[in-house]
């Protein structure tokens, strides 16, 4: 232990311990007001313990460990740092978490860090700006949490992470404004969620990504337009779960997404017009196995008057199945709507006719285009009842 206590005088130096090469427990270095840098430990290449620097509050950077290569849990909180400076450093066997430095603007001096066997933990470093200096990192054997850093703009710095073995967390960054910067990722193994995130426009690029296996969990994100970035996704292993994002439009991102395994909530997307995007997902894994929760929700989407895509109608067919479906546009205020709109429904006609018709289903006005070199003559709707309700002759020459 480094740091000060009732007997001892207040440490400014760590001069005198060139000597160390490894420690084979763990080293604490806190609460040192007049360290300035951590010259002296500049042989320092392993650490078998803990490393924890902790409420230095004049530290400047971790200048004197440029050597160390592995450490076990590297904890470094409430410091002044402004860089890491830890260029040799390539493996955290345990979890590694960077909180409360208030001068810290990036992570450079992480550049050869590839491998985090536990968590990796980023929180409340309320200058940081991006991740830049987690360019290596490859893998991460547990949670990515990214919480409540308030200067924090862009992700740039993961762009050869590929496998989180736990959940990827992002919440409560108020200027965080993009989720770029996860190029090579191609699995999270436990949740996503993103919340809380007043600034976040758009998700970013996730071009690899085809798995996520828990929740989906995205809420409280009142600028997010949508979700592209999210087209490689094709299967995840929880609930789908988006609530109170005041801006988002549509879900076509999720084209690809053809199983869940758990229930689908929709709640309180003010501005979302368009589900079309979850048309894919096999209506047999859309189940709840929480009381609280119905298989399907889909609840106070105050411009959502389509609910009638394929996965949803045949969803409805299926005995058993749960749902409580109100408070949306008209066309989908209940379960009753949809049934109908999905009875109405064209799902099927072929390239070959060249025939547009929007929208559907249609509650007042439906719009009808067909090629002039067809030469029809005449365009007959019917209700689901089989009777004739209009018939126009049309004079196309």
């Amino acid at each position: 232990f480094i740091g000060t206590n009732a007997i001892s005088d207040e440490i400014t130096s760590l001069e005198g311990l060139g000597s160390i090469i490894s420690i084979d427990k763990s080293l604490n270095i806190s609460q040192n007001a007049g360290l300035n840098n951590l010259d002296g430990l500049n042989n320092l290449l392993f650490v078998g313990g803990d490393l924890t620097i902790f409420a230095n509050d004049n530290l400047k950077d971790l200048s004197g460990l440029e050597k160390l290569n592995s450490t076990q849990n590297l904890s470094i909180r409430h410091n002044g740092i402004d860089s890491l400076n830890l260029i040799k450093l390539t493996n955290v066997d345990g979890t590694l978490e960077i909180s409360h430095n208030y001068n810290l603007l990036n992570l450079s001096g992480l550049e050869q860090l590839s491998q985090i066997t536990d968590k990796l933990i980023i929180s409340d470093n309320a200058a940081l700006i991006n991740l830049n200096g987690l360019n290596n990192l490859l893998t991460i054997g547990s949670d990515f949490r990214i919480w409540n850093n308030p200067s924090l703009t862009n992700l740039q710095g993961p762009i050869r992470l590929k496998s989180i073995s736990g959940k990827l967390s992002i919440y409560e960054n108020e200027n965080l404004n993009t989720l770029s910067g996860f190029d090579s990722l191609i699995n999270i193994d436990g949740e996503l969620d993103i919340s809380y995130n007043a600034s976040l426009l758009n998700a970013g690029n996730f071009p690899f990504l085809n798995y996520i296996g828990s929740n989906i969990f995205i809420a409280e994100n009142p600028l997010l337009v949508n979700m592209n970035g999210f087209e490689a996704l094709d299967s995840s292993g929880g609930n789908l779960e988006f609530w109170s994002n005041l801006s988002l439009k549509q879900m076509n991102a999720f084209s690809n997404l053809e199983s869940i395994n758990g229930y689908i909530f929709l709640f309180g997307n003010t501005q979302l017009e368009d589900i079309s995007g979850f048309e894919n997902i096999d209506p047999n894994s859309i189940q709840s196995f929480d009381d609280n929760h119905d298989d399907l929700t889909i609840r106070r989407n105050d411009l959502l008057s389509d609910c009638a895509i394929k996965s949803f109608c045949d969803f409805l067919d299926i005995p058993g199945k749960t749902s409580w479906i109100a408070q949306n546009a008209s066309g989908c205020k209940n379960s009753t709507e949809i049934q109908s709109a999905c009875t109405l429904r064209v799902d099927e006609i072929s390239d070959d006719l060249q025939i547009n018709i929007y929208p559907n289903p249609v509650i007042h006005k439906i719009s009808i285009s067909v090629p002039v070199a067809r030469y029809f003559h005449k365009i007959e709707i019917f209700n689901d009842m089989g009777v004739r309700v209009r018939m126009e002759k049309l004079d196309l020459h």
